[in-house]
């Protein structure tokens, strides 16, 4: 009776990989080992955050140019027993005195989402990316594309020279094997001594000495002032809907949550023709009201949630018309929009119901384009509230609320739980790829696969008419040009990684998509 009455859980062991039997979660990332990795942390019973962690660190070894540990980022975690998404902010700031290189935030971010939501060890967590860095792995199609895109960056810093290329000066070729040595001793500190080593003692003055070397103006007290926090996210409603959306500084979550909440309550009843205008106008109107209450230091003077509430979306929506565009008044102010991809967005969720969705960059391709000589980490650029900085991190989570009708199994328990979660890159048009998606899956209910691979735009006010729209073989989006739009062909918009749960991740898990987005080189791996 006694070996009857044992579950699955009960016959697990905790830690080893493999443990978890049917539906153990997912993670979706840009570059394929590091979901893997995420994907072996959740099959030995770790947290939705545990997953995060391991997969953050080990961007930090296979795709260094987007990933770096000396940059930062923002993740959205949602908590199923708190019923509760909130916002951790650990994006890269500059030092007190200034100058082009900003401090790294990511260890010490992750050390902190583990302390509060993981399960494993944090040794486990950090293990895989020190044996990647010490012993090497291929190469991936990812770091490949970036290594040659980036080979002008790295020939110009002998640190980067002598760990990203070849004796000869040649990029690393997809399955080609990379070590990293000096990034492997930097990670076996932080893993047998928590990231805390490199933020105070002999590591945290090693690296200060090497970031100075190359022009830095960092301070041991820089480092140990570094500070991340949590913060409360900003929830978007519609109907039974919500669409948890980042804060300032990672204001990129405000603009996708007035695109989506603009959009929404006419997007199911639209017809084909009118969606992509409808998208576009709740684009123009974002844009124009984000260079309103957006300050120059990325703070704004508006609580964020009155900036997303019905009452003030109705308002921006307006002088909306199905039939035809509304023509782009002057900017409040000039403002470049500059498209940096230079940033990697993942999501994870476990088999509890448990999601995080982050975004992360050194804010710029090789960040600041050096490296600390000794540390192997790349160097973030220091923000400067226009090409650079947290303004284009922007992750969300989908929810529903407890009185949401779904087609459920009998036994459901209708209560809220995640239905979305996305991370996206690509500077200002990423915000516009995000909301599209969110439209498509979460109120058109659309399949994942359906909604990342619809043909995406981006229509910001400037130039004013133009709309971009990507190249494709799919057939022209309708309606634009009948409405006065100038079109502009443009390669790619954003890159979308996500998981879509339509009748919850908790309820039924065996009906959850885990995507990458095709127009990058990521995977997804979980699932049942």
């Amino acid at each position: 009776m006694l070996v009857g009455g044992c579950s699955d859980r009960d016959k697990e062991q905790a830690g080893v990989v493999g443990t978890v039997r049917g539906f153990l979660g997912g993670a979706v990332a840009d570059e394929p080992r590091a979901a893997l990795v995420a994907k072996d942390i959740l099959s030995a019973g770790g947290s939705a955050a545990d997953a995060a962690v391991a997969l953050y660190f080990t961007l930090g070894a296979t795709l260094p140019s987007t990933a770096s540990l000396g940059g930062g980022g923002v993740c959205l975690v949602y908590d199923t027993k708190l019923n509760r998404t909130e916002m951790l902010d650990f994006a890269s700031r500059a030092p007190a005195g200034g100058g082009p290189i900003g401090l790294p935030m990511g260890p010490r971010g992750m050390f902190l989402l583990h302390s509060r939501h993981g399960k494993l060890r944090w040794e486990q967590l950090v293990g895989n990316a020190e044996a990647i860095a010490r012993f090497g792995r291929p190469v991936s199609r990812a770091l490949a594309a970036d290594l040659l895109a980036g080979q002008g960056i790295l020939q110009r810093d002998p640190e980067l020279r002598r760990t990203f290329l070849k004796p000869d000066g040649t990029t690393y070729r997809e399955g080609e094997v990379l070590v990293q040595h000096d990034l492997s001793t930097l990670l076996s500190a932080i893993r047998a001594r928590g990231s805390g080593e490199l933020y105070s003692g002999p590591l945290a003055q090693r690296f200060v000495e090497s970031a100075v070397a190359q022009g830095a103006t960092i301070t041991i007290e820089d480092m140990r002032a570094a500070v991340v926090a949590w913060r409360p996210a900003v929830a978007v409603r519609h109907d039974d809907i919500a669409l948890l959306v980042t804060s300032p500084p990672a204001v990129s979550g405000l603009v996708e949550g007035q695109i989506w909440g603009a959009a929404a309550p006419r997007w199911r009843r639209a017809s084909p023709e009118e969606r992509p205008h409808l998208l576009a106008q709740a684009g123009l109107r974002a844009w124009l009201d984000r260079s309103r209450w957006l300050a120059p230091d990325m703070t704004t003077a508006v609580a964020p949630p009155e900036l997303v509430n019905d009452r003030y979306l109705a308002t921006l929506m307006a002088s909306y018309r199905a039939d035809q565009r509304t023509p782009s008044p002057p900017r409040a102010r000039s403002e470049p929009m500059p498209d940096d991809a230079a940033a990697s967005g993942f999501v994870t969720a476990d088999r509890d119901g448990n999601a995080v969705a982050c975004t992360v960059s050194s804010y710029g391709l090789f960040g600041a384009g050096r490296m600390a000589a000794g540390t192997g980490v790349v160097l973030a650029r220091a923000p400067d509230g226009v090409s650079a900085g947290p303004q284009w991190l922007g992750p969300v989570i989908g929810t529903t609320t407890s009185d949401r009708r779904l087609t459920l199994r009998p036994d459901a328990t209708g209560r809220q739980q995640v239905l979305f979660a996305a991370a996206a890159s690509g500077g200002a048009p990423a915000a516009s790829a995000l909301a599209g998606v969110a439209l498509r899956t979460l109120v058109e209910r659309r399949t994942l696969e359906e909604a990342m691979d619809a043909r995406r735009l981006h229509f910001e006010g400037a130039p004013a008419d133009t709309v971009f729209v990507e190249e494709g073989v799919q057939p022209r989006l309708p309606g634009l040009s009948e409405r006065g739009y100038q079109v502009v062909p443009v390669p790619v918009i954003g890159r979308v990684n996500a998981f879509w749960c339509p009748d919850g991740l908790a309820d039924e898990p065996a009906r959850c998509e885990f995507r990458p987005d095709r127009r990058g080189f990521g995977l997804s791996a979980g699932g049942s």
